[in-house]
């Protein structure tokens, strides 16, 4: 490769999966880490932690919204404030406190709707119906790749092999991998 070539983090990773029969991808991650010239270290990081930051803005987004239905049921219902005349009387529920913290985190929690990032607070009823979309496009896509693995499941059993790779090439080949 040469300095006025360029090439992307995935480019440079799926030139190392092509050259590797490795699997484990702690071994290939240390092994294209590497072979990566010190000239696109900082380029390749900045890809890299851009995908880490976005795992981690969904995991955010997620802990902020199931904090919103958790609830702890041995915290007081009721707080005792002390007012000025010295009476002690109910304050706001305990429990409405976090409920209503739990709820403002989510709603500033960022979310992906239809090719771009909102804050979960500032989607419409249309925004939504493009998040269920996708959810639900995923869940179609998962149930056809679980389908998948138990039809090489199933012809496995039925010729009676004991890894995907002993089953015949010419039954392999009637195998059709999810869109």
């Amino acid at each position: 490769m040469t300095t006025t070539e360029t090439i992307t983090l995935a480019q440079f990773v799926r030139q190392h999966l092509d050259n590797t029969t490795e699997v484990d991808p702690r071994k290939i991650a240390a092994a294209v880490a590497t072979e990566t010239p010190d000239s696109l270290l900082h380029e390749f990081y900045h890809q890299a932690l851009v995908e880490y930051v976005r795992i981690k803005v969904g995991q955010s987004r997620l802990s902020a919204i199931r904090a919103t239905r958790d609830t702890d049921d041995n915290a007081p219902t009721s707080i005792q404030q002390e007012t000025v005349s010295g009476v002690r009387r109910p304050a706001r529920s305990a429990k409405r406190l976090v409920a209503a913290s739990a709820w403002a985190r989510a709603l500033q929690a960022s979310i992906y709707v239809a090719g771009e990032r909102k804050k979960f607070g500032s989607c419409t009823t249309d925004d939504l119906s493009h998040v269920v979309a996708g959810y639900q496009a995923r869940i179609e896509q998962n149930a056809h790749w679980a389908d998948y693995y138990s039809a090489v499941q199933s012809l496995m059993l039925k010729h009676n092999v004991e890894t995907v790779a002993d089953l015949p090439a010419a039954v392999a080949a009637t195998l059709r991998e999810p869109k």
